[in-house]
């Protein structure tokens, strides 16, 4: 997994990652996203993922809003 996008462990909560992603990675399937979420709850272990997906440009009309997704 590129380093860039790799999800990032966060400190107040054990097991909770995060992960930012420019919405100019993505593509029309979201493969990325779940290459993302599964590289994190199933290689990492991660009990919480934050996700957080950025407009490419500060011109980007949609706004983005982050996700939360827990495993169970």
């Amino acid at each position: 997994m590129n380093r860039e996008i790799m999800p990032a462990p966060s400190y107040a909560v054990p097991g909770s990652y995060h992960a930012e992603l420019s919405s100019d990675l993505l593509d029309t399937h979201g493969q990325l996203i779940e290459k993302v979420i599964s590289f994190a709850f199933d290689t990492l272990g991660a009990s919480r993922l934050d996700l957080r997906v950025t407009p490419s440009s500060p011109f980007q009309s949609e706004l983005f809003e982050p996700h939360t997704r827990t495993h169970r």
